[in-house]
C-alpha cells in the first residue's frame, strides 16, 4: 500500500508500545520513528484505516454539504444542491459559476434588506458576477434648471475641505451641490486618492488595490470623459442604453467595472508588506489548519502603515522562513480585510515548519502573475506553484506514456498564473499536457502530442506525422499562431489570433481570427475535419470543410496582442453572435470557462430585481478602474 492513512496511524498509535515494538522490531524504521506499513499489524491497521479515513470524509462532505456558503473545511456544498436551498429561501439563481450561486443564496436575507440601496447593488455585482463596480445615479448627471431657494448640501458632503466663498459669485457657483451644467475649464474634475478617516471618502478596490477616493472639482473639466470619473452634466439620451449610449437618463444606473485582464494581468511592483510586530514575544503571524482535515490554511497578517491594503479576493506570494532554513514561497488569496490586517487562506505549508512566524521570518508579495524561466522550472522556488511529472499507463510498471507539465494552483481560490520563459523543444515520442501555463514563446514538438488545457500559447509548431489521432488537442487555450502541418488538430473553446495551418482541423465554439489553410496551399482550407459553432474570418474558404452554424460576424476585443491584458477578451462592442453564439449559450473562444459575458449578463438580470421599478442597470467597461487614483495634491481643487 503506497498511502498512509491517518486513522491508521491512528489506530496505531492507539496500541501498547509493546506490540507496536514488537510489529517494528526487526523492520526498517524511518526516522527513528514507528512505522505501521513495516510490520503485518501495521499493515492490517492500514488497510482498515482507509475504509474509516473514506467515511470520515464521507461524514465532512455531509456536513459540508449542509452548509452552502461554507469552504472552512476546503469541501463545498455539491453544485447539484444548490438550487434546492435556493428554492427553500425563494432565490433566483442567476449566476453562471459556483461561486456566484453560493454568494446568492448566502446573501439572500442582507441583499433583500438593502434592496433599492447603491451599496446593494454593489453588491450584488461583486456576489453575482465577480465584479468590482463603481455605480453612478443617472439623475445626477442629468442636466436640469437651477432652482432659486433650492437648498444645497453641504460641501463637505462632497468632500470638499471649506465651503466656496459665497462673497464672490464666481467662487459660490462652484458650490457642488448646485445643478450646474456648465463646465468650469478653470479647474480639472477627477478621482483623487483621500485618507480613510474622512467620513466623505469612497473605498474602491483598483485593480486590486484598495484605495479610498473622493470627486474633485464636480464641476470642472473631466480629465478622462466617459469613465467614473466623469460627473459632468448631460442632456438626456432617449436611445436604448448600452455600453456606449443611452446612459444619461435619470432612470438609468450606470455601473462602470474594469476590464477583465483574460489571460495575462498586469505584473504589479515588487512590493513585499512585513507584519508588525505587536507581541512582544514576536510571534506575530500564524498559519494553521481551517478545518480539521487540514486542507486549506488560514493565516492572519497584521501590519499598517502602507498606502494600500491588497484588495479582497486579490492574490499573492507568501514567503515564509524557518530558522536557519531558505525562503519557501506559496501562493495565498486575501479573504478578508480590515483596519490592522488581512486573512490569508492557501495549501499547507512545508512540512516541519511551525505555526508562527516572527516578522523577520515571514514577507507577502502582492503579485498576479509568477515568472519562470523554462530551464529553471526544477527551482525549489517553485514546488509549491509548478508541477513537472511522468505519468505511466494504468497498467503496474507500465510504460511512461505523458508528460505533466501542470500550474498547481488552477482552480484553487489562491489561483496564480504562471508565464513560462524560453524557447521549449521536446522530441520524446509522448503526450506532453500543459495545463494553467503562459508560454511567452516557442513550443516546438519534433515528435509526441500536445494536450493544452486553460493556457496561453505564443506559437505551436508540432512537426509529428498522424493523419488518425490529434497532435494538438486544446480546450479554454489561447493562440497566437498554430503550426501541425502534418497532423490532426483538435480544437474547443479556443481563440487563434493569427494563422491556423492544419491539414485536419476539428473545431467546435472557436474564434479564428487568421486564415485557416492546409500546408501545401497557401488558399486552400484544411483537407478534412469539421467546424461547428465557430466565429471565421471574413472571406475565408471553406470549400469541402464541412461547417454548421459557423459566423464571420465582427469581433472586438480589449486587447489583440498575444501577452497584453486583457487580450482575445470580447468586448461588448463584439456580435451577439460572438458573445453567446456558443452551443450553450456561452462566448465563443478561450474564455468560455470563465464566463465573462455570461456573467455580466447575470449582474444585469439580478439588478432588475434589486432596483426601483423603472430603473435599469447598464454596465459600462471603464479603464480608469484600473489605475490608482492620484494624491489630493496633484490636481488644483476649484
Amino acid at each position: 500500500m503506497d498511502s498512509k492513512s491517518k486513522f491508521g496511524m491512528r489506530l496505531f498509535e492507539l496500541l501498547p508500545s509493546i506490540y507496536r515494538e514488537r510489529d517494528n522490531s526487526d523492520r526498517n524504521l524511518k526516522k527513528g520513528e514507528l512505522d505501521p506499513h513495516n510490520g503485518d499489524l501495521g499493515r492490517y491497521l492500514d488497510a482498515s484505516g482507509h475504509l474509516l479515513d473514506l467515511v470520515y470524509q464521507t461524514l465532512l462532505q455531509r456536513l459540508a454539504d449542509s452548509f452552502p456558503d461554507s469552504s472552512e473545511n476546503g469541501l463545498e456544498c455539491q453544485e447539484w444542491l444548490l438550487p434546492y436551498f435556493a428554492q427553500l429561501l425563494d432565490v433566483k439563481l442567476l449566476s453562471p459559476t459556483r461561486e456566484g450561486k453560493q454568494g446568492e443564496i448566502g446573501k439572500a436575507v442582507r441583499l433583500r434588506q438593502g434592496k433599492g440601496t447603491l451599496s446593494c447593488a454593489e453588491e450584488v455585482a461583486e456576489t453575482v458576477g465577480s465584479l468590482e463596480i463603481e455605480v453612478q445615479e443617472g439623475w445626477q448627471r442629468t442636466a436640469v434648471t437651477p432652482r432659486v431657494g433650492q437648498p444645497l448640501l453641504p460641501a463637505r458632503y462632497f468632500g470638499c475641505a471649506s465651503e466656496p466663498v459665497s462673497g464672490s459669485p464666481s467662487h459660490a457657483a462652484r458650490h457642488p451641490a448646485l445643478p450646474a451644467a456648465s463646465v468650469d475649464f478653470r479647474c480639472a474634475s477627477a478621482a483623487l486618492s483621500s485618507p480613510q478617516a474622512r467620513s466623505f471618502a469612497r473605498e474602491t478596490s483598483f485593480d486590486g488595490k484598495l484605495t479610498s477616493w473622493r470627486q474633485a472639482a464636480r464641476h470642472g473639466n473631466p480629465c478622462y470623459p466617459g469613465s467614473f470619473e466623469d460627473v459632468s452634466s448631460r442632456t438626456v439620451d432617449f436611445r436604448s442604453p448600452s455600453w456606449d449610449c443611452g446612459q444619461m437618463h435619470p432612470r438609468r444606473l450606470l455601473c462602470y467595472f474594469p476590464p477583465h485582464p483574460g489571460f495575462f494581468p498586469d505584473k504589479t511592483a515588487e512590493t513585499e508588506l512585513r507584519p508588525d510586530n505587536r507581541d512582544e514575544t514576536g510571534a506575530v503571524f500564524s498559519y494553521q489548519p481551517a478545518g480539521r482535515d487540514g486542507r486549506v490554511y488560514r493565516g492572519y497578517f497584521p501590519f499598517s502603515g502602507e498606502t494600500w491594503k491588497p484588495g479582497k479576493g486579490s492574490c499573492g506570494i507568501l514567503i515564509l522562513q524557518s530558522e536557519g532554513d531558505d525562503p519557501f514561497h506559496m501562493p495565498v488569496c486575501v479573504t478578508e480585510v480590515d483596519d490592522n490586517g488581512l486573512v490569508l487562506n492557501g495549501p499547507p505549508p512545508p512540512a516541519g515548519s511551525p505555526g508562527e512566524f516572527s516578522s523577520s521570518l515571514v514577507r507577502l508579495q502582492p503579485a498576479r502573475v509568477l515568472a519562470m524561466p523554462w530551464d529553471q522550472r526544477g527551482n525549489e522556488r517553485y514546488r509549491a506553484f509548478f508541477e513537472d511529472a511522468d505519468e505511466k499507463s494504468a497498467e503496474p510498471g507500465g510504460p511512461v506514456e505523458s508528460h505533466l507539465f501542470r500550474n498547481k494552483t488552477l482552480g484553487k481560490r489562491w489561483f496564480m498564473p504562471i508565464r513560462v520563459r524560453g524557447v521549449i523543444e521536446l522530441n520524446e515520442a509522448l503526450t506532453y499536457r500543459f495545463e494553467g501555463l503562459h508560454l511567452e514563446n516557442t513550443l516546438r514538438i519534433t515528435q509526441g502530442r500536445v494536450s493544452a488545457f486553460e493556457c496561453a500559447l505564443r506559437m505551436v509548431e508540432i512537426l509529428t506525422i498522424d493523419y488518425k489521432a490529434p497532435v494538438l488537442a486544446a480546450r479554454n487555450t489561447l493562440f497566437r499562431r498554430i503550426q501541425a502541418a502534418r497532423g490532426v488538430t483538435r480544437l474547443e473553446y479556443c481563440t487563434v489570433l493569427d494563422q491556423t495551418l492544419s491539414e485536419e482541423l476539428q473545431s467546435s465554439d472557436c474564434i479564428f481570427l487568421g486564415i485557416l489553410r492546409c500546408h501545401h496551399h497557401p488558399l486552400l482550407p484544411p483537407s478534412e475535419g469539421c467546424l461547428r459553432y465557430c466565429r471565421l474570418m471574413p472571406g475565408q474558404n471553406t470549400t469541402g470543410l464541412p461547417t454548421f452554424r459557423c459566423n464571420s460576424a465582427p469581433v472586438s476585443m480589449y486587447a489583440s496582442d498575444f501577452g497584453e491584458r486583457g487580450c482575445g477578451v470580447l468586448h461588448p462592442a463584439t456580435s451577439i453572435s460572438v458573445r453567446f453564439g456558443a452551443e450553450d449559450g456561452g462566448e465563443l473562444g478561450a474564455y468560455h470557462g470563465r464566463r465573462y459575458t455570461l456573467r455580466e449578463k447575470a449582474v444585469e438580470e439580478k439588478l432588475k430585481d434589486f432596483l426601483p421599478i423603472g430603473l435599469e442597470a447598464v454596465l459600462i467597461p471603464d479603464e480608469r478602474l484600473l489605475s490608482q487614483p492620484p494624491e489630493d495634491s496633484s490636481i488644483q481643487e476649484g
